[in-house]
């Protein structure tokens, strides 16, 4: 298993917060099941660089020309990097997404 080197995890949870869906009457066993879904996916299925250019990029507010310099690698590396990785958490959302929320 990789070396995480920032929690990402955290971040879903503020963002996926019980607050916002307890007005709606939501189901929360639902929602803790669809936040294990992406953290699994975020934990397992993307690559360090995936993972740091993604985080950069929408939890830290870096440029990628930013993250670019800090991994010595192109920006257009990086741009790959974080469409990979967001692509990877929209399959899942679009597979599994409906399934939660119905």
């Amino acid at each position: 298993m990789r070396k995480k080197l920032i929690s990402l995890t955290d971040k879903l949870d503020d963002y996926l917060s019980t607050a916002k869906y307890e007005r709606k009457g939501s189901n929360f066993a639902k929602l803790n099941e669809y936040k294990n879904g992406i953290r699994k996916i975020i934990d397992n299925e993307l690559t360090e660089r995936q993972y740091f250019c993604l985080y950069q990029h929408y939890y830290q507010n870096q440029s990628v020309r930013e993250i670019s310099n800090a991994l010595s690698i192109s920006e257009a590396t990086v741009y790959k990097h974080i469409r990979t990785a967001t692509n990877k958490i929209k399959k899942f959302v679009s597979l599994y997404g409906d399934a939660y929320f119905k």
